[in-house]
């Protein structure tokens, strides 16, 4: 039987004699192998807010799928994996790491369990503490293990991959006038409905959805023989009367619940047999040789243009709770520095920009791909990204720390990339020129200072001591050179 000293992590290192070093936390977070912990942080936590905004925020419960998308995404198991490697190196809790921001327990806040916790209240049947950064997460890949879905699917994607490359499937597009809607379908490999094991997709026009046949009407003799079935494309692909029952149901949901809610109106993902969908011979190529294979369908309503005001309306809530976020990093930014805690005043202001950030495209899209900032949203955006680069460029004077003359020029260069005139930024690099000797960029920075403010008297002496120290080191050098020649 586990003892009390055995579970608490801290009373461990206390007998143990480790004890935690919030340096070599802060070196991690610094370091080429650590520098994405925030940035994985903060699009895990987009993840899942996104499922409380787009999902549970419009017609309930968030589908189990959609939670295993989030929680087995990359930027999510690469945030826990970075966390946990940061106090594993430098033996803290996530509590002690967490008092380095000045506010308890945050670091412990981002576990990608913990903001399922927090955002969506799926917390789990364990009881974890908060202080227990792994135990929530514990739990969750005992329910849901990631690892193993995902290693059963690689060859499963392989194989949709080289049957995509040779074959397009074509699928069958109407324009109508009832609503321009339509209901998306996609068929999966198994019930997570990963979009790693989606083998087709594609969408039936509203108008072609027509209510359920009875049994009667059905077994008729006068019935053609694809009456109660929905053709899905040219070729033939063909599902059973299923789905025009479960297709209806939500298109009727949808009326039901009025235009508000027509955006992510879904169904439950539903079984059916490789043989209901007249491959041919995709059945071979996709590896569905057998018949009595199950598949899994899943319907979603895109509500076209009556759900294009729905759409802007959530992207610009989204965009206001990321600036929102931002927001709080920078201002305990500006506390940390007041406390001339210059240090974590940097960390929190990179963590203001990881929120700025542009998100991912798609959650099936690399990192690198960024969606672009309107001009309208830039106009919110830039002040406080500005903001808090010419801030820690402030920071990074204060400091004296192997690089950080580097690191000032850089902020404040990123402040300046921003806003051309910003006066805090531009003198922070002046300076920072000064200190390396490079007195021809501090002279261009403060000549156009001076251009700027013309009656600033700061920025007038200090272009006449860098004027001064740039000809005093001419002269240095100039000597030192004819002295070579002199002996």
């Amino acid at each position: 039987m586990a003892t009390p000293i055995a579970n608490d992590p801290a009373a461990r290192r206390l007998v143990e004699g480790l004890q935690c070093d919030l340096d070599i936390y802060n070196e991690f977070i610094e370091s080429e192998a650590g520098q994405d912990i925030f940035i994985m942080a903060t699009l895990c936590e987009s993840r899942i807010v996104y499922l409380k905004n787009a999902r549970a925020g419009w017609y309930g419960p968030v589908p189990q799928a959609d939670l295993f998308s989030a929680m087995c995404s990359e930027e999510c198991l690469r945030s826990d994996e970075l966390h946990k490697k940061a106090m594993s190196l430098s033996r803290c809790t996530c509590a002690e790491v967490s008092a380095e921001t000045f506010v308890r327990h945050d670091f412990c806040l981002e576990s990608s369990a913990r903001l399922l916790c927090t955002h969506l209240n799926e917390c789990g049947h364990w009881g974890c503490q908060l202080e227990d950064f792994n135990c929530l997460r514990y739990e969750w890949d005992h329910l849901y293990p990631c690892a193993g879905t995902r290693a059963s699917l690689s060859a499963i994607v392989m194989v949709i991959a080289l049957a995509l490359q040779s074959y397009t499937l074509p699928i069958t597009t109407m324009t109508t006038d009832r609503r321009g809607g339509s209901v998306r379908w996609s068929l999966y490999r198994d019930a997570t409905c990963s979009e790693a094991a989606c083998v087709a997709s594609g969408s039936i026009d509203a108008d072609l959805v027509q209510p359920p046949r009875s049994r009667s009407s059905q077994s008729s003799p006068d019935s053609a023989p694809n009456s109660t079935g929905i053709s899905l494309d040219l070729t033939g692909i063909q599902l059973a009367p299923e789905l025009q029952r479960r297709a209806w149901d939500l298109l009727a949901r949808e009326r039901g619940a009025g235009n508000e809610a027509a955006m992510d109106v879904s169904d439950d993902a539903f079984p059916i047999q490789v043989e209901d969908l007249n491959l041919g011979p995709r059945a071979a190529e996709w590896g569905l040789q057998d018949g009595k294979a199950l598949l899994y369908c899943k319907l979603e309503l895109d509500a076209g243009e009556n759900g294009a005001a729905v759409a802007d309306k959530k992207e610009r809530d989204w965009f206001s709770w990321k600036l929102s976020r931002a927001a709080e990093y920078r201002v305990r930014g500006n506390e940390a520095f007041k406390q001339e805690s210059y240090g974590s005043a940097v960390r929190l202001y990179k963590r203001a920009l990881a929120w700025l950030e542009p998100p991912a495209a798609r959650s099936d899209a690399t990192l690198d791909t960024k969606i672009e900032y309107s001009t309208e949203e830039l106009q919110l955006v830039n002040p406080v990204a500005v903001a808090c680069y010419a801030n820690m460029a402030t920071c990074y004077s204060k400091l004296n720390g192997d690089g950080d003359v580097d690191r000032c020029v850089a902020a404040a260069t990123s402040a300046l990339e921003l806003d051309d005139s910003h006066v805090k930024a531009r003198f922070r690099r002046s300076q920072a020129y000064v200190s390396t000797k490079e007195f021809g960029l501090a002279i261009a920075d403060l000549t156009k200072l001076c251009d700027l403010e013309p009656s600033n008297k700061l920025f007038r002496s200090a272009l006449t001591r860098a004027q001064v120290a740039k000809t005093q080191l001419r002269k240095k050098q100039q000597s030192a050179f004819a002295n070579i020649f002199d002996k």
